[in-house]
């Protein structure tokens, strides 16, 4: 319990939701953004499917996951919980592939365990407190918003996944009615302003004094449309990483597995087979 504020509770405990694809091969977690599931990688797991396994997660908090009140949805929390996640399924390693808020889940795993991370797949990844968008953070303390994304109309949250896609992709509906779900949900709804809350906490900042002691490979993957997370900031994190990769997908925004699931999935699938060939099932 050493780290927690007063009053957290550890996610040690939590159940964690996840699906998985094949039996031989290297290993693959895949860790979705805030407020979305494992389902944001349904259109890519195809492309990655074959010599593969993969598991795609609901973080704590999230999806079909346990939401326990009162818990610290931190990042480096959930990475913890994520390490225990492979002592679960009997992984010795993985590579972890990270959209948003996953794609810091994965850099803060890479931290804790090095030994345990065999490469790094970060598409429109957190990394810097000064990445995150501002208004977020500012809109996530004002009173009352929680009972406002309780009552968040599905034509809403169209908009605004469409804003966060560079307002130049359609959103899919079952997309667009999982995410208004969650928030419609209480304690959906409480993990994840306590997600959101701790995303713009402290925790970037430590992490960013450990990236350059990260030596496993890195494929950085971003949509340069993002209006969240700008190309500036990718570029600065392929500067830091020792053994990384910027991969620019044009026309996309802030979910490229999403918004161009092929184009996508093809460069994970090159970056994997580059880099772990030959690694042990």
């Amino acid at each position: 319990m050493s780290g927690l504020a007063p009053g957290e509770l550890s996610l040690s405990s939590a159940r964690v939701h996840y699906r998985r694809w094949g039996t031989v091969g290297p290993r693959v977690v895949l860790l979705h953004p805030i407020g979305f599931d494992l389902n944001t990688w349904r259109l890519t797991v195809p492309f990655l499917v074959e010599g593969y396994q993969l598991a795609a997660v609901d973080l704590p908090g999230h999806g079909a996951s346990d939401k326990p009140a009162g818990a610290d949805y931190s990042i480096p929390s959930l990475a913890a919980r994520m390490l225990e996640f492979l002592d679960e399924l009997g992984w010795e390693d993985a590579s972890f592939a990270g959209s948003s808020l996953g794609g810091g889940v994965s850099l803060a795993a890479a931290i804790r365990a090095p030994a345990r991370v065999s490469s790094l797949v970060l598409c429109n990844s957190v990394a810097f407190s000064h990445g995150l968008p501002r208004w977020l953070g500012q809109l996530g303390q004002l009173p009352g918003m929680p009972f406002i994304f309780g009552r968040i109309p599905l034509p809403v949250m169209r908009t605004t996944l469409r804003f966060a896609r560079g307002g130049c992709a359609s959103v899919e509906k079952d997309t667009c009615e999982r995410c208004t779900r969650y928030l419609h949900s209480q304690d959906g709804r409480l993990a994840f302003f306590r997600t959101l809350h701790s995303l713009y906490g402290s925790a970037l900042d430590d992490m960013a004094e450990g990236y350059e002691g990260i030596r496993c490979p890195a494929l950085i993957l971003h949509g340069v449309r993002d209006p969240l997370i700008p190309l500036k900031h990718a570029e600065q994190l392929a500067t830091v990483l020792p053994q990384s990769r910027l991969v620019r997908i044009p026309g996309s925004g802030h979910f490229p597995q999403e918004e161009d699931p092929e184009r996508t999935g093809r460069a994970i699938r090159r970056f994997l087979d580059e880099t772990l060939v030959g690694a042990a099932d």
